[in-house]
């Protein structure tokens, strides 16, 4: 099973969009939620919320909101994005 099958088999309490991060990075950041995705092998364990902090290359630049660590990431266009709808 593809991980994006997983994602989309998964019960969540509220279903978010479930994009590329080509795709995400074309919402507006006022009106959405982004998350990442950790896995472990094909298993989903996390779910870091992030801001789009610009394009490198073929690369998108994040910038981790909930994590202690180091902050900045960088997500490959084909990666699977959660999208949440502001309440």
């Amino acid at each position: 099973m593809s991980k994006l099958e997983i994602l989309e088999r998964t019960m969540w309490e509220k279903r978010p969009l479930i994009l590329s991060a080509k795709a995400a990075y074309e919402l507006s950041p006022h009106d959405h939620h982004f998350y990442m995705v950790t896995w472990w092998g094909d298993n989903p364990t996390t779910l870091s919320q992030f801001e789009f902090t610009g394009v490198m290359s073929a690369w998108y630049a994040i910038k981790i909101i909930d994590e202690l660590g180091e902050p900045l990431k960088a997500l490959r266009p084909d990666e699977w994005v959660l999208v949440f709808q502001q309440s």
